[in-house]
């Protein structure tokens, strides 16, 4: 009764096998069918001179990038040391801290370039690797490193300190409980 029992098992996993091999290839077939009738389905479109592009002038640097040219050639950021360096000649300007949307603001409208898929955390983190010349503060401000912070303007409290290089918000708010 067990080698019966043990054939059935293996016949089923040989069953299952087969069956998923058997829908990878109906799978595999219908998409070179789509792909066949793409094709015909352009053809047709091409032998008929039916084929137009309308761009949208809105549109246009998109279709260029696309394309491999005109405008939409991707800028290279300008460098963390540079976007530091400005940082910090824009807080000594300010004679205050900075919110981390003024300060970013403020370093592109002197031009720099701050680019990606979340622009702002790029600058933080540029930021976050030159915390010789600039610190995030635990408000989420920032200032510059080494200096003590003006008198209390809002919205920055008196006991606020810049918080010091390799150090996170988590670990001077643990300091505050110990």
């Amino acid at each position: 009764m067990e080698g019966a029992l043990e054939n059935a098992k293996q016949a089923k996993v040989r069953l299952e096998r087969e069956i998923a091999d058997a829908q990878r290839l109906i799978e595999l077939k219908e998409y070179e069918l789509r792909t066949v009738d793409q094709f015909l389905a352009m053809y047709a479109k091409f032998e008929a001179d039916e084929f137009a592009v309308t761009i949208e002038p809105g549109n246009l640097k998109k279709v260029a990038g696309f394309m491999g040219g005109g405008t939409a050639k991707r800028r290279r950021n300008s460098s963390k040391e540079e976007v530091a360096q400005t940082a910090r000649e824009i807080l000594i300007a300010a004679a205050a801290p900075m919110s981390r949307g003024d300060l970013f603001k403020a370093v592109l409208d002197r031009g720099l370039i701050v680019e990606g898929a979340e622009p702002a955390m790029v600058f933080s983190t540029m930021l976050w690797r030159q915390q010789d010349k600039v610190v995030r503060l635990k408000s989420g401000g920032y200032w510059i490193t080494g200096e003590p912070l003006p008198p209390r303007t809002p919205p920055w409290s008196d006991d606020e300190l810049p918080l010091q290089p390799g150090t996170t918000n988590a670990q001077v708010d643990a300091e505050k409980y110990i």
